[in-house]
């Protein structure tokens, strides 16, 4: 019997199952999930330790009023206003724009463009804890597999040294920077472009949007 108890292999701890309990206890399960997923302790507590249910999140998420506009309604409201700043940015950040362009060929005008649409070129990136956000559309059942996933990126985020949780707001649903990135684009397409180590998410010297 001791022979075959000791060949069982190691079972890993149950996904914490959305909208169950209250949220410290839905909290706890989670975090117990993300050490199985092999993210660290310390940036386990550090991203999730105090975290809170943010009910101005679950409001945003359920009246979004935008999917009730065609197109032309959406670009009629969101571009105009932005051209004659995005033809700024342009000339103002035309180096850097380039290099991008060269290492990555991604053309500026897109860049601008996204930057633009995103956050006003970084004047409106939004002031959500990121990490509590995810939290909350976590353990909200609407799209929690989605928001788990990406909450548990936005630790391996915190792991990596790249971003502390404090540096990581942003969004509602949780975009963070300039261009408004998940944490699972960031993980993906992110780039130490200024080169001090980090991937950070400063534009222009660090622009998420230097990818393939």
């Amino acid at each position: 019997m001791v022979s075959v108890m000791l060949t069982l292999p190691a079972v890993s701890a149950p996904a914490a199952s959305c909208g169950t309990g209250n949220f410290p206890a839905w909290l706890e399960e989670f975090k117990n999930e993300a050490a199985t997923k092999g993210i660290s302790q310390e940036a386990i507590a550090s991203g999730l330790n105090g975290v809170t249910l943010d009910q101005t999140v679950l409001s945003r998420d359920r009246s979004q009023r935008v999917f009730n506009q065609s197109f032309e309604e959406f670009s009629g409201r969101m571009i105009p206003p932005r051209l004659a700043r995005g033809a700024n940015m342009m000339k103002q950040y035309g180096s850097v724009l380039g290099r991008i362009e060269q290492s990555y060929g991604v053309p500026g005008e897109v860049l601008v463009a996204i930057w633009g649409l995103e956050t006003d070129y970084g004047a409106n990136t939004g002031k959500f804890a990121t990490i509590r956000s995810l939290a909350t559309l976590a353990y909200d059942c609407r799209r929690a597999e989605l928001f788990r996933v990406e909450l548990l990126e936005s630790l391996r985020i915190v792991a990596r040294g790249d971003l502390a949780p404090a540096e990581m707001r942003g969004a509602w649903a949780g975009e963070i920077g300039q261009t408004q990135f998940m944490p699972s684009s960031y993980l993906k397409y992110a780039v130490d472009f200024d080169g001090n180590g980090r991937r950070d998410r400063q534009l222009p010297c660090e622009s998420w949007l230097a990818t393939r």
